[in-house]
């Protein structure tokens, strides 16, 4: 399926798989058991969001990226903060066996929007950052006091000289290795 713009999951929708497409960017708000697996977003000028909305004040929940492709998220006017993905809040959220390429500031963006101000049992497995491009600073850059991974490990991978940043605290990952 290729989808011309974006793919929008409303708030209150449930069970929603999106299986070999393609889009420019996603939104996924309040809704729960959504799947994304083996579909390409990019490239966009617009960021992939997931969070709440007014309307539905609450986290979505068991939200799943599987093989997927993120890639050229940019933006030609450089005041304009870009990412691939923004989370503003999810529970039980995974990413594994996906690749993020040429994204702008950050990778990943994983920033609470009043009300909502928890995630949890963040997921990332097996999983490529890019160097954030063309003058991005972290591959996953978490608002202060947020740390909401379940696990971190052995199969997170970033471009040369990347890494994961909490509260303006800098960790390692482990060295840069291509996805089989």
């Amino acid at each position: 399926l290729n989808i011309t713009v974006d793919f929008y999951v409303k708030c209150g929708a449930d069970d929603v798989t999106l299986r070999n497409s393609k889009a420019a960017l996603f939104f996924i708000r309040s809704a729960s058991r959504i799947s994304i697996v083996d579909t390409e977003f990019g490239p966009s000028d617009t960021i992939s969001q997931i969070g709440h909305t007014a309307e539905c004040e609450f986290s979505p929940d068991e939200i799943l990226m599987e093989r997927v492709y993120m890639h050229d998220f940019t933006h030609p006017d450089d005041s304009v903060h870009m990412e691939c993905l923004t989370v503003q809040a999810a529970n039980n959220f995974t990413i594994r066996n996906s690749r993020f390429y040429h994204c702008e500031d950050f990778n990943i963006l994983f920033k609470h929007r009043y009300p909502v101000l928890r995630s949890t049992n963040i997921l990332i497995e097996n999983t490529w950052f890019d160097k954030p491009w063309p003058d991005g600073t972290s591959a996953m850059q978490f608002s202060e006091g947020i740390v909401p991974w379940r696990r971190l490990g052995d199969s997170f991978y970033c471009g040369v000289g990347q890494g994961i940043e909490v509260g303006g605290r800098a960790l390692r990952a482990p060295y840069p290795r291509p996805l089989g």
